[in-house]
């Protein structure tokens, strides 16, 4: 049952919420996986691309939950 907004719009904010989740898990595993590699991703790149993921996974679920 939709309370509030249309299922566009609930569907539009689950997949913004997954991408950031995808987004952050990904970029987990590459700075996980950083130091066993010989072809390095640059660190700076890493990091600001997991702190956007984490910024739009949590923007995504904030506005699902409110």
């Amino acid at each position: 049952m939709l309370i509030a907004g249309s299922f566009y719009d609930n569907v539009l904010l689950e997949l913004v919420t997954a991408l950031g989740a995808a987004m952050f898990a990904s970029r987990v595993l590459v700075f996980a996986r950083r130091r066993s590699t010989p072809e390095r991703e640059p660190l700076a790149r890493t990091i600001i691309f997991l702190l956007i993921g984490f910024v739009v996974m949590i923007a995504g679920a904030a506005a699902l939950i409110a």
